[in-house]
């Protein structure tokens, strides 16, 4: 009787369990069969903010002020960041929006990695020209100047939390042991007759 209760709560607590899990569906192309299609872009979209007195030339196109450009997706991006007379160029930053961070040009361009969403930002400031050189746009002058070079993996869109369904499972086991050895423990100081 007692090893049914137990049964009985390990059974309910597996049905948590899974109904809790997300179950991944696959469909196929047979008839009454339901077709699950997704369709992956190919471009995103990078917003560019550039500082009156400065441009930005992607591909050819030249972009002045805040434009929304699209770029092939997993592709790297080239921008080419050119500053007029009597200026030169203050931070350039890049990254996704909110967590932009400086980067550093070579030869006047900086190559973005790959993208793979939607949601970059490049900011160009620029600085009025005091020391009577004009600004050519090869360097950027931000205090914390860092190359932006690290590689991002390929986003698939499975983020299923595994470390929690992990936590759970082991929190489930630890409470069905305990009911075990309080219930062995409890008939076992029982007498027999």
């Amino acid at each position: 009787m007692k090893s049914s209760k137990v049964f009985t709560m390990f059974s309910m607590l597996c049905a948590v369990i899974m109904l809790l899990c997300p179950v991944t569906a696959f469909a196929s192309e047979e008839q009454n069969a339901t077709v699950v299609k997704t369709e992956v872009p190919s471009a995103h979209t990078v917003t560019l903010n550039i500082a009156e007195h400065a441009s930005v030339t992607v591909n050819g196109k030249t972009y002045t002020g805040t434009q929304k450009i699209e770029v092939a997706r997993l592709k790297e991006q080239t921008y080419e960041v050119k500053v007029e007379s009597g200026w030169k160029l203050g931070k350039v930053s890049y990254g996704l929006s909110g967590q932009e961070t400086t980067v550093s040009l070579t030869g006047g361009a900086y190559t973005a990695e790959a993208l793979y969403e939607d949601g970059n930002v490049l900011n160009v400031a620029v600085i009025k020209n005091t020391s009577g050189t004009t600004g050519t746009g090869n360097t950027s002058t931000g205090d914390d100047t860092t190359s932006h070079t690290g590689a991002k993996g390929v986003k698939t869109g499975d983020e299923t939390a595994v470390g929690w369904f992990a936590g759970l499972l082991a929190l489930s086991a630890s409470v069905l042991t305990a009911v075990f050895i309080l219930r062995s423990k409890h008939i076992a100081s029982k007498p027999l007759w």
